[in-house]
């Protein structure tokens, strides 16, 4: 299965409505991200990631890549009223983004305060299902371009159009080979809805639902 089919597959785990999964492969429940991509709905996850559509991976020799390092995307700076949900999606972004380096190792009890209890076995199962397919992820996570849409005292609507990085694109590989996991779907990603709702005095990422009929510009 390919880096951005996975992830596909991820985020429809985490939707309620299955229409929103209808382009993609694997299993899809209706429950809850870079996915997570979401009750609420499943979140991006498995971005939903994740960190939703997929681009060919670049040409990588069959070596096994170095030990991975820690990767992030930067938190902007937003409205007051919408700061606490902003900090949650990014948070909810760089773990996962992290996570995917190594899943046979991933610690998933970490992304709990980020996301809403009915999600949380969706986007622990990402990791599972990677670990069990022996994937990964290398490189620079994608550019979310997180905006907020609406903002109140206990949710909000923030909207992702992703973007992958030009020098060193987070892609999905094979561990055993370190090759690149290819596909030949279409090279940009869709945008995001992103609903984080204020709950036991903090903020969670309660759904990432992609527009599967958009794509965004590099």
């Amino acid at each position: 299965m390919s880096r951005r089919l996975l992830t596909a597959a991820m985020l429809c785990a985490i939707v309620t409505t299955s229409a929103a999964c209808s382009g993609s492969s694997g299993t899809h429940t209706q429950s809850n991200s870079r996915t997570s991509p979401s009750a609420p709905t499943t979140t991006d996850t498995p971005t939903s990631t994740p960190p939703t559509s997929g681009r060919t991976s670049p040409p990588s020799s069959s070596s096994k890549p170095s030990k991975p390092t820690n990767v992030s995307v930067p938190t902007p700076t937003v409205a007051p009223a919408a700061q606490g949900a902003v900090n949650a999606y990014i948070g909810l972004y760089n773990l996962t983004s992290n996570l995917g380096l190594d899943p046979a190792h991933a610690d998933t009890s970490k992304i709990a305060p980020y996301v809403t209890a009915a999600t949380l076995p969706q986007w622990r199962g990402i990791f599972t299902t990677m670990a069990q397919h022996g994937l990964a992820y290398r490189g620079i996570p994608d550019n979310p371009h997180v905006k907020v849409v609406s903002a109140s005292g206990q949710s909000a609507v923030l909207s992702s159009c992703p973007t992958p990085n030009a020098h060193d694109p987070y892609i999905q590989y094979v561990v055993a080979t370190g090759k690149p996991v290819q596909t030949t779907t279409d090279a940009h990603l869709h945008p995001k809805a992103i609903t984080v709702l204020h709950a036991s005095g903090r903020w969670r990422v309660a759904s990432v639902i992609p527009d599967e009929g958009r794509t965004c510009k590099p």
